[in-house]
């Protein structure tokens, strides 16, 4: 009995993950792009902080909320394309 159970949970997933759609190809480059973004972003919030800690003159300015606001709509816009990838 125990083994019925865990197949129709697996069955489950198999019809969840199916049923999912799938990207196109005009998402998939907004996707990337958006992912090169938030890539990029990351990298300056994370230059800034060092610079800040280490005592540097950073010579960019940043706006810590804005960025981090703008990660998160970078972020929530490739939840809402189908992007399953770890930020």
């Amino acid at each position: 009995m125990d083994e019925l159970d865990d197949r129709r949970a697996e069955v489950a997933l198999l019809e969840r993950a199916a049923a999912r759609p799938r990207p196109t190809a005009a998402s998939a480059a907004e996707v990337e792009q958006l992912r090169r973004l938030g890539i990029t972003l990351n990298g300056l919030r994370r230059d800034a902080a060092m610079g800040r800690k280490a005592g540097d003159a950073v010579t960019v300015a940043v706006d810590d909320e804005l960025l981090e606001q703008v990660l998160a709509a970078v972020t929530a816009r490739r939840a809402e394309l189908g992007d399953r990838t770890r930020s």
